[in-house]
């Protein structure tokens, strides 16, 4: 027994000096699990980053009042990269080598989430829940990308099938931003069309974080659109509807999808949002009859009395709640890689917002079910029969 013991303390002193501790892989040994992230905390997009992590925030300090995850309390750190794939490179090493944390959480868009993948990978740490659904960080299912929310391919899909049968619109044109994210949404959009054996009647881009949409609505305006399907961030798309609505296209159908954050979208257009339609990742705030939309309701409202519940927060609510429930399944010796086949092993979990939860080896995307909404008499609701609401 003592040769075993002296053996051991041999053992984790070259450990310790060699800078290899006989530790599993990515074994949280602190009492905090410490939570990082790279989001768009300012500039054009900063309403995405802060209300989705205002959010999680609700969630991770309700569950630290109740004891944390097996006596660990979960700290997050969120660094701003101002939707800049460049900042979210540097912000990553950084929450990695230097705040060494455990786990990445909530990054916010494609081209920032796509410049780290390969980092992710090579350092074996978990980044869950970004607030994305480019088919390039679902297909092919990488280890260490686990993700919520729908794919943009299911909610083009879905547009493109209620504007063709739903709404009689034979030609669509996509509005969409020059890079990963706008290419995603695109070829989901061109994808649809194809199953019914169309293609697009007109496309016009933007560069990312600006309002230059000029050209891009000139190249749209001159094919007549019967419906426009955007793939943006909230300023550009408000740009491009408000401009267009002052041209001859101003009664065709424009859509969006979920990253463009319909609340800031419908704000900042005002009266132009009048018969907005977009694509929802989340329930409908207004159904409670959702356990957990009620219960974020209470918490957002309690918290933030001053600010409106809105769809972003309450997507990272139930990022955070996935997350969570991922850590207990895992145990209470808690390593990255027990983390990854915990949530792997999740089937039908119930959260309490109308769609089950499952994960697999080789789906690494949780939540499958779309909803869409649109702005009737200056207020966004449920969008549930297109032919009544959308075509009058």
């Amino acid at each position: 027994m003592k040769r075993n013991r002296r053996k051991v303390g041999i053992l984790l002193c070259l450990a310790l000096l060699l800078g290899a501790p006989l530790l599993a892989k990515g074994e949280v040994v602190n009492d905090t699990i410490l939570v990082g992230s790279s989001a768009a905390l300012g500039g054009p997009n900063a309403f995405l980053g802060n209300e989705f992590h205002k959010g999680a925030k609700l969630y991770f300090e309700e569950v630290n009042r109740k004891g944390g995850v097996y006596g660990k309390t979960i700290e997050t750190i969120v660094l701003d990269d101002g939707y800049e794939p460049e900042r979210t490179i540097l912000n990553t090493k950084n929450l990695i080598n230097e705040e060494k944390v455990d786990y990445l959480f909530g990054y916010i868009g494609t081209p920032t989430t796509v410049s780290i993948l390969d980092m992710i990978e090579k350092e074996k740490i978990p980044l869950f829940a970004a607030f994305t659904g480019a088919e390039q960080l679902r297909k092919p299912v990488k280890r260490y990308m686990i993700n919520v929310r729908p794919s943009y391919d299911q909610e083009t899909a879905g547009l493109v099938d209620y504007l063709l049968n739903d709404c009689g619109a034979e030609r669509i044109a996509c509005f969409y931003q020059d890079d990963a994210y706008g290419m995603s949404g695109y070829t989901g959009v061109k994808n649809a069309l194809e199953k019914y054996g169309l293609t697009l009647c007109g496309e016009g881009t933007y560069e990312r974080n600006t309002v230059a949409i000029a050209k891009g609505l000139e190249q749209i305006r001159k094919t007549s659109p019967d419906a426009v399907i955007m793939v943006g961030q909230y300023t550009a798309c408000a740009a491009f509807m408000e401009a267009a609505k002052k041209t001859e296209i101003k009664n065709t159908y424009f859509c969006n999808i979920s990253f463009v954050g319909s609340d800031e979208l419908n704000a900042l257009l005002g009266k132009d949002a009048e018969r907005a339609i977009c694509s929802q990742v989340v329930p409908d705030l207004a159904n409670e009859e959702n356990p957990l939309t009620k219960e974020f309701l209470t918490k957002y409202q309690e918290k933030y009395e001053q600010d409106t519940p809105n769809r972003v927060a309450f997507e990272g609510y139930i990022s955070a709640v996935v997350f969570v429930e991922g850590l207990r399944r895992a145990g209470e010796d808690l390593t990255r890689e027990g983390f990854i086949s915990a949530i792997e092993k999740i089937k039908d979990l119930d959260i309490g917002v109308g769609d089950k939860i499952s994960y697999g080896k080789f789906d690494h995307q949780g939540l499958d079910k779309v909803y869409y909404s649109i702005v009737i008499n200056g207020k966004e609701v449920a969008l549930t029969n297109w032919v009544e609401q959308a075509t009058k």
